[in-house]
């Protein structure tokens, strides 16, 4: 299985708030605390992923990892910050200013379309491998 599928739960995660299904309210902490909790392993698995292969002196481009994870990580550092952001935006003026919740469901479907994104491209490309690698194939001139 390839690494990037650790941006699964994420993805549920986040679909599941943007429609109503999740409320954030199993740990019994501020649910944007609680979706951040979310992003947190798979950023250190691809940091710790990064990390490895960039210190492993005997491989030549150091930095192919980083950049083949670039992606995934910035998305990871994002829905850190947007959590930690809306939760202190709703600690603020959430009854004040009504206009939060919708960039907040927006904020959500953001991020939940960036991990769909990511989570398709992969699997397009672990399907067109098996394709293209079967048996009997003819390959396109």
């Amino acid at each position: 299985m390839h690494p990037k599928y650790v941006l699964t739960i994420p993805f549920i995660g986040s679909l599941a708030v943007v429609l109503n299904l999740y409320n954030g309210d199993i740990l019994g902490i501020s649910c944007n605390l609680e979706y951040l909790l979310w992003y947190i392993p798979p950023l250190l698995y691809f940091l710790k992923h990064c990390l490895q292969h960039y210190l492993n002196i005997n491989h030549p481009n150091r930095w192919d990892k980083f950049a083949e994870y670039s992606l995934e990580i910035i998305v990871c550092f994002l829905g850190i910050f947007f959590n930690v952001y809306w939760h202190y935006a709703w600690l603020h003026d959430a009854k004040s200013n009504y206009r939060h919740r919708t960039e907040y469901y927006d904020t959500q479907a953001l991020l939940s379309s960036m991990l769909y994104s990511i989570l398709h491209t992969q699997y397009h490309k672990d399907n067109t491998a098996r394709v293209n690698g079967r048996r009997g194939r003819i390959e396109p001139v």
